[in-house]
């Protein structure tokens, strides 16, 4: 289900402060024979507009080009005696 954001409680800002200090995420990228996703270590800009990602020659994505308008989707946390 997709939350409307008229009910989000989260600001922006301890959202993308949240994905900073977690460093890793899944990028997803549209390559030329569909869709392709890996996880990765990343370092967001302030704003969230551009990551810096560490990402092996070898893997698919590298290929596609990093300048590709891309989604760097960030869950956690790991730790089940964490509780949201």
């Amino acid at each position: 289900m997709h939350p409307s954001p008229a009910f989000r409680q989260t600001p922006n800002t301890a959202m993308l402060t949240f994905a900073r200090d977690r460093a890793f995420g899944m990028l997803c990228v549209n390559g030329a024979e569909g869709p392709l996703a890996a996880y990765i270590p990343s370092d967001l800009a302030w704003n969230g507009s551009v990551a810096m990602v560490h990402l092996a020659r070898s893997n698919p994505i590298a290929p596609a080009g990093l300048l590709l308008p891309a989604l760097l989707a960030v869950s956690g946390p790991d730790d089940p005696a964490i509780s949201t």
